[in-house]
């Protein structure tokens, strides 16, 4: 039996406690143009400074709009969170900032397979000089992977893109059961051994 005192510690180390910015574990895109515009520039921070985005395209990501009417993103968390925001940062090179993606549909799913609209959002239009990111709320909704459906651009007939994408909330997935077990036993052990060394009275 865990200790009370214990508690705490055992049911934050089973639930993963987290909160704050989420790591992504995962992009997929419905299309990108080429090796310049890998959809693995929305994850990785490339062209990110203190909160802005650069202007060099090498840092975005940027499909051909022709082949994809509603391009598709699928990002993939790695485990259920509660989502509060997602920070998106437009297409930004200064030279085309038409192809930047004026409108989205967000939707989010548990499982990957059934999917639920959060909502439909506007981005602001990149402007070529280091861009913050849009705040884009996901009402605390539970999920694991999220849908981005770029539904508009700027203008461009051709092309849309965004720079970099960003999530925050809470962990809300329990481990797989065998690493909660033991998590579980090691604390339970640790309280066990720290009991037997305690001087008989």
């Amino acid at each position: 039996m865990i200790p009370k005192r214990l508690l705490p510690l055992a049911l934050c180390a089973v639930s993963s406690c987290f909160a704050g910015s989420i790591p992504v574990t995962s992009v997929t895109a419905s299309d990108y143009l080429n090796a310049y515009y890998l959809p693995e520039h929305l994850i990785d921070g490339s062209g990110l400074s203190a909160g802005l985005h650069d202007n060099y395209f090498g840092n975005m990501w940027l499909c051909y709009y022709v082949n994809t009417p509603t391009a598709t993103l699928d990002f993939d968390l790695g485990g259920l969170y509660t989502l509060d925001n997602t920070f998106v940062w437009n297409y930004n090179w200064d030279a085309m900032l038409d192809r930047g993606t004026e409108t989205l549909t967000i939707l989010t799913s548990a499982d990957g397979i059934n999917y639920s609209t959060v909502g439909d959002f506007s981005l602001t239009q990149g402007t070529g000089a280091p861009i913050s990111a849009d705040t884009l709320s996901l009402g605390g909704t539970l999920a694991r992977y999220v849908r981005f459906n770029l539904t508009s651009n700027y203008g461009d007939s051709s092309y849309m893109g965004l720079s970099e994408v960003q999530f925050d909330g809470n962990a809300s997935s329990l481990p797989e059961p065998a690493s909660a077990i033991l998590v579980l036993t090691g604390l339970a052990g640790g309280a066990l051994w720290r009991l037997r060394r305690r001087p008989s009275r």
